[in-house]
């Protein structure tokens, strides 16, 4: 560079280095084409495929499948044998619950049968308004008929008369 008015050439050394815009490059920083390079030769490696064949004995390894199979196959058909008795027994249960519901039923009936027919005869006992011990006694009364007509029709009665006194 020259001085405009001496007009001499000055000294390299004088004059001062600017520096440049943005951060400045690390002294070991790749270009875009080495990293593209790089890239590259990653994508090659992982395209390379190896094929190891073993010499191995088929026979044998179908042999064992076999087994594997016949075993998975006997396990099968034990797990159905034991479903079906299962179902069976669920079958059984199933009858003997709709039996039962039947007798219940009928036992509910026979007892409603049985308190209309114990209330239909206090005509002649007291009745709840008459006195203060009166509905007590009403009730010793239906549960007295309740108790002998299931001894008349063949079942356990399930308390005795004296229980029933208040």
């Amino acid at each position: 560079m020259r001085y405009v008015t001496n007009n001499q050439a000055t000294k390299p050394d004088a004059e001062e280095v600017r520096r440049g815009r943005g951060r400045p490059r690390k002294p070991d920083a790749m270009t875009n084409a080495e990293r593209q390079a790089i890239y590259r030769q990653r994508k090659r490696a992982a395209l390379i495929n190896v094929t190891v064949s073993k010499n191995s004995n088929r026979a044998d390894e179908m042999q064992i499948l076999h087994d594997e199979l016949t075993a998975a196959r006997d396990a099968l058909v034990q797990l159905r044998l034991a479903q079906e008795a299962a179902l069976a027994s669920a079958e059984s249960h199933k009858r003997q619950a709709s039996v039962l519901r039947k007798q219940l039923a009928r036992a509910e009936a026979e007892l409603i049968d049985i308190s209309r027919w114990a209330f239909s005869n206090v005509s002649d006992r007291p009745t709840p308004d008459a006195g203060p011990g009166a509905a007590s006694s009403a009730a010793f009364w239906v549960q007295r008929s309740l108790i002998l007509s299931s001894r008349s029709a063949g079942h356990r009665p399930l308390r005795s008369f004296t229980s029933l006194r208040v």
